[in-house]
Order: structure tokens, then C-alpha cells, then sequence
């Protein structure tokens, strides 16, 4: 009974070893413990299986692995690309501030287009700043409807002449220098292309705003008056400094022949035709105005294009030359007209006094020297103009007629010889007019000798 009871008592002893070993296996692939975090996880679920006790093994290596996640990947890349797009981004801006109008710009321009007026329309697509120059259509539509103000301004409550001035202002004044050449263009059609009552119209509210201190739009006061020479190279962008000088030229032209002449010179024409009617102020008023116009003129500054070398030859960060585009022409090709309609009428009164004509009768003979003497300084200038004009013009593919605007030609009969000769015999007759003066100062210098020989005999 003992040994049996031992029996009993091995076999017991034997299954609690037999349970502690299977407790231990169970322990023993346990997968290990996590690390703490700062958020506190739920703990592992305890299995007793080999083939979970391996899977959890796996699941570990994997979430310990060694190199960068999917996500760290993912980040670096969106990252980088933000870089680049950032880069490009500032490249794009740089580049279109150097151009002088950037998509923004563009883009508000295009929308103004859609909600506003026809005419604000016809304005905003004519001054577009590209390379373009202002389609004959447009400038037609906008002489048509100028014809119309008179008929409409009793029934509108703006003067359609002033508003007209007020929006050439604004494109003038914008930034970049194709838009200011092109607002400058139209003023210039207006000027010279529509009706003379008109173009006094035009010139009676250009001196109303040229002394307006606050915009007629928004009542502000204005940082530049209207019309104001500085404002027009002062508001360029950087890439339009090269055209500066001739946006001033041509703006300071077109505004001065806005407030002194009409149409095709038509106050001039009137003293070529008779004039008889007209005193001798108003008659050598509008010569002289004539002649200030010619010098202006002459003082456009025309865009040959650079030779490649020069441009090769640029260092790194100079700005390029300026170089003639169809809108540059189109402003040369006006002033070249005007040039030629200007000179074709004074060169007509130098004729009629070279022949001893009565057109020039209410003019005084030293007036008429005076008119002979500039027509022959002046000419070798306008010679010199029209060839660098032309010039100009074939730099940028464009012909012209050489014939049409060669001074010689233009002279007509008129020759220098003859206008010396003229000159010559005028001058005579002036000296011959003028001594009566120069007698007078002989008689003071006879007279002071004697009051000296009196004044002696007195003190003696």
C-alpha cells in the first residue's frame, strides 16, 4: 500500500512537471514586450500557439525594420516637388516683370474687357500691351464714334470729350510701354484724323484736365496731373526703360499738336490758301507754332535695331536695346506723314515769298527773313530725320517710298539757291529801313563830345 501510494504520489509530481513545461513553452514564444509610447496601447493578446507565436515574430521585424516608410518616402517626394514648383514659380514672375506685365495683370484686363462698355472694350483691346500694332478697324470704330459726340452729349450726363481724354490717360499712364505708345497712337488719330471742330473740342478739355489736380473718376487727388510728361517715364516697368526716350518724344509731340493744330494742320493750310483776313499777330502766331511743331518733330527719336554684334557683346545682366516693333513704327509712320504735311505747307509760303507773292502780304518784311532764314537752317535737320526715319523703318522689314519722303522732292520748285537770293535782297531792304536808328546813335556820339568840350569851358 505504501508503494502504491508513492505510485500515486510520482505520477502526480510528474503531471504538475509535465503542466509546468507546457507553461513554460507557452512563455517561452511569447512575443517580447513592447516599448513604451507615449500613447498607451492595449497589450498583446496572449496565444499558445507555435504558428501565432511566429506570426507576432514577423509582425515585429516588420515594424522594426531598418530605412525610410512609405509615408517618410512620400513626404520627401511632395516636398521636392514643392521646391521645384516654387522655383518655377519665381522664374515665371521674374521673367514676366521683365517682359513688363505679368499673367495677374493680364488676366484682370481680360475680365475688365467682358463686363465693360463697347467703347471701354474697343479701348482696352486697341491698347492691348503686346507686339501688335492698333488694327485700321478699331481706329476707324473709334473716329466713327467721335463724329457722334456732338449728337450725344446733350443726352448723356458725362461730356463724352472729357471721358474719352479720361481713359486715354489711364492707358497712357499704364506700365508698360507698348500700352503707353498705343494710348499715345489714338490720341494721335484723334488729333490729326477727325473733324477740325472736333479736334478743338479735343484741345478745350485737354487744357481743362492738364489743370485738374483729382481724377474725374474716383474725386482722388492725383500723384500726376493729367497728361504729365514725367508720369509717362516715371510709371514704365524696368523693361521698358530702352523705349523711355521715345514714349517722352512722341508723347510731348502728339500733346503739343493736339493744343495748337487740328486735323492736317488746317490753321496753317488757311494762311497757305489767303490768310488776307487774319492780323499779323494771328499770322505769325500760327508760323511760329508751325515751326515749334517741326522741331518737335525732329526731336522723335527713332529705334534702329541693334547690329547681332552688339548684342553679343552685352554683359551678363545689361538690359538689351531697344529695338523697333510695329508699334514703334506706327508711331514713326505718323510722325513721318506729319513731317511731310508740315513742310510741304511752310515750304509753300517760303515759295510764295520768293516769288513776291501776295499770300504772305500781312507779314512784315523782317518776318519774312526771319521764316526764309529757318526754312534754309532748318533743312539739312528734316533731311537728316527722314533718312534715319526710313531707316528705321527697313530695320524692322518695313518699306517705304524712298521718292515720297526725299527732302528734295518735297521742296518742290523751290531751291536753296533761289531762297538765298530772295534772302539776300530782303536784308537789303531791311538795312536799308533799318539805319534810321543807327543815325540815331551816330547823332548820340556826335552830341557827347560836345557836352564834354561845354562842361570843360564851364570849369575853366
Amino acid at each position: 500500500d505504501e508503494d502504491e501510494d508513492e505510485d500515486e504520489d510520482y505520477d502526480e509530481d510528474f503531471d504538475e512537471d509535465e503542466d509546468e513545461d507546457e507553461d513554460e513553452d507557452d512563455d517561452y514564444y511569447e512575443p517580447p514586450p513592447r516599448k513604451k509610447s507615449s500613447k498607451r496601447r492595449p497589450p498583446p493578446r496572449r496565444s499558445s500557439g507555435r504558428s501565432s507565436s511566429r506570426r507576432s515574430r514577423s509582425k515585429q521585424v516588420v515594424m522594426y525594420r531598418q530605412g525610410p516608410t512609405l509615408q517618410e518616402k512620400l513626404m520627401k517626394a511632395g516636398k521636392k516637388m514643392v521646391e521645384q514648383s516654387t522655383t518655377a514659380a519665381a522664374a515665371a514672375t521674374k521673367e514676366a516683370i521683365k517682359q513688363g506685365s505679368g499673367a495677374a495683370s493680364q488676366a484682370k484686363r481680360l475680365a475688365k474687357e467682358r463686363t465693360s462698355s463697347d467703347f471701354e472694350k474697343l479701348l482696352l483691346r486697341a491698347t492691348a500691351p503686346n507686339d501688335a500694332p492698333i488694327s485700321p478697324d478699331d481706329t476707324k470704330i473709334l473716329l466713327n464714334a467721335v463724329r457722334k459726340f456732338p449728337t450725344r452729349s446733350s443726352a448723356m450726363g458725362v461730356n463724352p470729350y472729357e471721358k474719352t481724354l479720361h481713359k486715354l490717360w489711364n492707358k497712357i499712364a499704364e506700365p508698360d510701354w507698348r500700352t503707353t505708345l498705343k494710348g499715345t497712337t489714338l490720341l494721335h488719330h484723334i488729333s490729326r484724323d477727325t473733324r477740325p471742330r472736333d479736334g478743338r473740342r479735343f484741345a478745350d478739355y485737354f487744357k481743362v484736365l492738364k489743370r485738374a489736380r483729382k481724377s474725374r473718376s474716383s474725386k482722388k487727388k492725383l500723384k500726376y496731373s493729367y497728361f504729365n510728361t514725367k508720369a509717362v517715364s516715371a510709371s514704365l516697368y524696368p523693361a521698358g526703360e530702352p523705349y523711355a526716350a521715345h514714349c517722352k518724344s512722341y508723347f510731348v509731340y502728339v500733346t503739343e499738336r493736339l493744343r495748337c493744330f487740328t486735323a492736317r494742320f488746317s490753321e496753317l493750310q488757311e494762311l497757305v490758301q489767303g490768310g488776307e483776313d487774319l492780323d499779323v499777330e494771328s499770322v505769325i502766331g500760327r508760323v511760329e507754332a508751325a515751326q515749334a511743331m517741326m522741331g518737335l518733330a525732329l526731336s522723335v527719336e527713332c529705334i534702329i535695331a541693334p547690329k547681332q554684334k552688339e548684342l553679343d557683346n552685352l554683359a551678363e545682366g545689361e538690359p538689351a536695346p531697344a529695338t523697333p516693333n510695329f508699334v514703334v513704327c506706327a508711331t514713326e509712320l505718323l510722325v513721318l506723314d506729319d513731317v511731310r504735311e508740315l513742310w510741304g505747307l511752310l515750304t509753300t509760303l517760303v515759295e510764295r515769298i520768293v516769288s513776291g507773292g501776295d499770300a504772305a502780304a500781312n507779314m512784315s518784311i523782317s518776318d519774312r527773313a526771319a521764316l526764309l532764314r529757318w526754312w534754309l537752317e532748318t533743312r539739312p535737320a528734316v533731311g537728316a530725320w527722314l533718312a534715319t526715319c526710313q531707316r528705321s523703318l527697313r530695320s524692322a522689314k518695313l518699306k517705304s517710298d524712298p521718292a515720297k519722303y526725299d527732302i528734295d522732292m518735297m521742296d518742290g520748285s523751290v531751291s536753296v539757291a533761289k531762297v538765298q537770293s530772295a534772302l539776300s535782297r530782303l536784308e537789303t531792304t531791311t538795312g536799308s529801313s533799318a539805319p534810321p536808328a543807327a543815325v540815331e546813335e551816330e547823332e548820340e556820339e556826335e552830341e557827347a563830345p560836345v557836352e564834354a568840350e561845354a562842361e570843360e569851358e564851364a570849369s575853366a
